[in-house]
């Protein structure tokens, strides 16, 4: 009775190892895919840039929109061809050995909307392809590429799911065979794979210079920097971004920004403009100018000019 007993521990300590080692590779395969797809994705910012003559300018950090989505942004504005658009993306996922299907949807910076987009399945004879043919205008675009959910199952997660069955299959017999006489229920704690990811979640912002605006979470992000804004200085920076190289009329801010309060006061206005001056200061493309005796203005410099 001892021996069988002892065998049963020896049972499940050997699964509970097994799934726990399985567990780990898994994480570690699921890592290295990930980074493995962030360079993919990066390769075809690359592409896209050098089809339009660009060999200097930068692509962007990848963002991670969630498992399967990622959003690719450049450092400055372009021109394409969706025909040679599609085919880069086609040609780079193919060779990399991607998921086939997926959709890609370009984005105008400025408004965030679609201003073109596609699906490519599995079966080519299914593909959603629309608007080929025209360029596009030179402007701030961001691409967004959502890959299918993967069906197969891994190898490791199939080892997994054996393990863990076997493993479950040990500890209620074991539970059965020492407390078969007791009323008792019987308590089945069965273990489970906990890979956690997180990323940030990133919400529609505005693109000004080399500055992103997160208007909703009332930050910026210059050069991977985040920095945080009050709720004042983000309503005054929404309206500057909306309305760039244009001159915003002192009345105008000072009611958009301060008419739920019921008293509006001049100087609060030049405060905030200096405080929002100072944290705009990291993006050198960006100068929030005082027009005399009219209101501010945020020019926003292009590469040429910068240099």
């Amino acid at each position: 009775m001892i021996f069988k007993h002892l065998s049963l521990v020896v049972f499940a300590i050997v699964h509970l190892l097994f799934f726990a080692s399985s567990t780990i590779l898994k994480a570690d395969d699921e890592n290295f895919s990930a980074e493995m797809r962030n360079l993919v994705i990066r390769k075809i910012g690359h592409h896209i840039l050098l089809s339009v003559g660009d060999s200097v300018s930068r692509v962007l950090p990848i963002q991670r929109l969630s498992n399967n989505e990622f959003q690719i942004r450049f450092e400055s504005r372009f021109t394409f061809v969706p025909d040679t658009l599609i085919s880069i993306v086609e040609k780079v996922i193919s060779a990399h050995h991607l998921p086939r299907n997926y959709i890609v949807n370009v984005y105008d910076c400025s408004t965030n909307e679609v201003v073109f987009g596609y699906a490519m399945l599995e079966s080519r004879q299914n593909n959603i392809v629309a608007c080929t043919g025209r360029n596009q205008p030179v402007r701030c675009y961001y691409i967004n590429i959502h890959f299918a959910n993967e069906a197969v199952l891994g190898l490791h997660t199939r080892y997994m799911l054996v393990g863990a069955g076997l493993l479950a299959i040990g500890f209620v017999f074991m539970g059965v065979k020492r407390w078969k006489r007791s009323r008792y229920k019987l308590q089945r704690h069965s273990t489970e794979s906990a890979i956690s990811e997180s990323f940030v979640a990133q919400r529609p912002f505005l693109s000004i210079g080399k500055t992103n605006f997160y208007y909703e979470s009332q930050s910026l992000v210059i050069d991977e920097e985040t920095i945080e804004l009050t709720a004042k200085e983000s309503k005054l920076l929404h309206i500057f971004a909306e309305n760039p190289n244009q001159i915003i009329e002192r009345n105008r801010l000072q009611k958009e920004v301060w008419e739920d309060e019921g008293v509006i006061v001049g100087r609060s206005l030049d405060m905030f403009i200096s405080k929002l001056r100072k944290k705009l200061s990291g993006d050198s493309s960006l100068r929030l100018n005082n027009i005399h005796g009219k209101g501010y203005k945020l020019e926003i410099m292009i590469q040429e000019e910068l240099h």
